[in-house]
This record gives C-alpha cells, structure tokens and sequence, in this order.
C-alpha cells in the first residue's frame, strides 16, 4: 500500500483580461508517493475506563485496544480485551478483577473490595506485553440534593416531568459534581412466556432518565466556592395509560390496560474527582456537532495508555409519592 501526498503550486501572471483569471486559477502538481513502511505510525495502546465509587454494588474497569491510523474501522466498533490482567489496591489491599463474558468488562462485587471516601487507589493493567497504570482519589464527602423543583405536565398528550436540583458547594476546596435524575414507574405488559399459552400479564419495572438539554449536567465549583449550584431543567415523558383487545390462551376477548404508576424518583449529586472533570470536558471539546471546533487531545491519566481512572461519590434523593 502507498499513501499519495498531494502537493499542488498555484501561479498567476500579470495577464489583462480574462486570461488573468484563467492562469490564476491554473495550476501545476506533483505527487510523491511513500510506502507504509517509510510512515512512522504509533503502536496501538491499552485504553482503560473505570469510575469506582462507595456507594456502588460492583466495581467495573473496561478495558480496550485503540486503533492505529491504518488499521480498519468500518465496523467502528471497540477491540474489547478479554486476556488482561486487572489488578486494583490501595494502601495495604490488592485484588485482581475477573473479565465478565456479559458485561465486556472486568466486574468484582464491592463486598469482595470496598472503596472508601478519602482513600487513594491505583489500577495496574497487563496485556499483551504493556502494562498501564493510573491512580486516583475517593472524594472524601458525600453531597446531597438540597432543594429540588419537580412539575408535571401532559400539554403535549403524554405526562412529562420536568426536574431541576440545587446542591450547596463544600466550601474551601475544589469540587466537580455531576446532577442526575430518573423516574421508577411499573406497569403491565403482554409477554409470551415459556411453556404457557397465549400471551401472559407481566407486572415490571421500569426505568426512565431524565434528559438535560445538551447532556447539561457537569459542573465545577470555580467562582462559586460555598455557594449554591443549580442543575439546568432535565426533562422526561412518564408512561401513558393506553388499552386493547386481545384474545387469551383459552381464545376469549379480554381488555389489557397498561396501568402505569409512578413508584420514585430518584435524584443524585455525584462529586466526582478532577480526572474524571477533566476527561469529560475533553470529550465535549471535541463535539462532532459543531464544524467551527478544533479537534483537541483527549484527557487521560492513563499512564502507558489512554483513558481515565477516576473515582466519586454519590449522594441520593429518592422521593415516593
């Protein structure tokens, strides 16, 4: 394979008319033609995610495998590792993480490894003769929702929520947090279960996220140290009553309604650390939406690789009606 440079030299003379125009826009080429071999091309690397958290049941690390200039991305889709070796410790504790078949990851149960507020931890990754490594700090607070707005409307045909937080900042530090916020609702369903006839009443629940205008929910506490910090409005449509007909295993008409109640709603503040804040950043500065943007290097603390290794902690308001 060759890789074609293209350099193109563009002359004008000091022609009247016409024929000014066409020699300005004239223009002579040459092509210099280099083989692959000749490119210098950086190795593939490891990349690692991972946000641990004491407040969550499982500890997840993904790994991956960038791709190099050359290599084929029409499929655009990870290089997963499933053969690495994934080794999280801290001051006086080490455990090795298993790769989850499911999940694409390395998952361990928190009961196995607690993560602790205030405690440094450092992730060492093996794989394929790399080794990575990164370490990060556990927040040491918790940080809770300390005044909310939720309204409801059904102007459009379906109920929506709209949900807005206030958190009060720690004062004298540095703090990034993160607003999240998501509806519980059951309602019933028709579901062809295994070894019945006809469809079967299914009585499940069900999750639902509350959206931010442009993913809106990252914030930083500079020029607003000890004050409060008010999320942006989120948005989210409940589920709707609805009903049919629809004949049972026995082939007799019945009438299914969907019934849908709201069970809770669940907000969090997550304090995260600057690793974390700062990979995210990364990533909105690199919006594809917008033309008018530089591309620029993602953040990582990833030492030998790429990617981050970050740590929060999460503060819950679950609100039942």
């Amino acid at each position: 394979m060759t890789i074609r440079k293209i350099f193109s030299q563009f002359f004008s003379y000091g022609l009247p008319g016409l024929s000014a125009c066409l020699l300005l826009a004239s223009c002579t080429g040459f092509i210099t033609e280099l083989d692959e071999s000749d490119i210098p091309l950086p190795d593939s690397k490891i990349a690692v995610e991972a946000l641990i958290s004491p407040q969550d049941t499982i500890i997840e690390v993904v790994v991956t495998r960038t791709r190099t200039i050359l290599s084929d991305i029409s499929d655009f889709q990870p290089i997963y590792l499933n053969d690495a070796e994934v080794i999280l410790s801290d001051d006086s504790r080490q455990v090795v993480l298993p790769f989850n078949n499911r999940n694409r990851s390395y998952v361990l149960s928190s009961d196995a490894f607690s993560i602790q507020a205030g405690k440094r931890y450092r992730l060492l990754v093996r794989q394929g003769g790399q080794q990575v490594d990164a370490t990060c700090t556990v927040p040491a607070s918790v940080v809770n929702v300390a005044a909310y707005n939720i309204d409801s409307s059904s102007a459009s045909g379906f109920g929506q929520v709209s949900v807005r937080m206030t958190l009060n900042d720690i004062p004298n530090e540095t703090n990034y947090y993160l607003f999240r916020a998501s509806l519980m609702m059951d309602a019933n369903s028709l579901e062809y279960l295994s070894g019945m006839v006809g469809p079967q009443l299914v009585r499940s629940e069900n999750m639902i996220r509350v959206y931010f205008p442009n993913d809106k929910t990252l914030y930083s506490d500079a020029n607003l140290d000890g004050r409060p910090i008010t999320s942006a409005v989120g948005y989210c449509n409940m589920l709707t009553q609805y009903s049919y007909n629809y004949t049972d295993g026995e082939g007799r008409t019945r009438l299914f309604k969907s019934d849908p109640e709201l069970k809770k709603i669940t907000m969090t503040v997550v304090n995260v650390d600057e690793h974390y804040y700062k990979f995210q950043r990364s990533l909105e500065n690199n919006d594809n939406s917008n033309p008018f943007i530089e591309p620029s290097l993602l953040y990582s603390n990833i030492n030998g690789g790429v990617g981050y290794f970050a740590a929060c902690t999460l503060g819950r308001t679950m609100l039942k009606p």
